[in-house]
């Protein structure tokens, strides 16, 4: 869908919604990964000694951004706002 195309049937509100909730959906573990966490675990469970000391938890990937990501998310969300022509919030 091009950029147009959105403009013409969502409101800015609701791409700033998008957006945030886009964020947040980044950031949160799924049941996915849970599930992809336990498989692994189970696996890793069958070549130990000690099956009990091995947990789900440490199967769980933390995703951490460097401030050189957040430098580059920065500018590509200046970019696609511009295209948009969407002033950011605080402007």
């Amino acid at each position: 869908m091009l950029v147009g195309d959105l403009k013409e049937r969502i409101t800015y509100r609701e791409f700033l919604e998008w957006l945030a909730f886009l964020g947040k959906e980044e950031e949160r573990q799924t049941k996915q990964d849970y599930y992809l966490a336990q498989i692994a675990a189970e696996i890793r469970r069958g070549i130990v000694k000690v099956p009990k000391s091995v947990k789900v938890k440490d199967f769980l990937i933390e995703v951490q951004v460097t401030p050189k990501e957040k430098e580059k998310m920065k500018k590509s969300k200046s970019f696609w706002l511009g295209i948009a022509k969407v002033k950011p919030k605080g402007s």
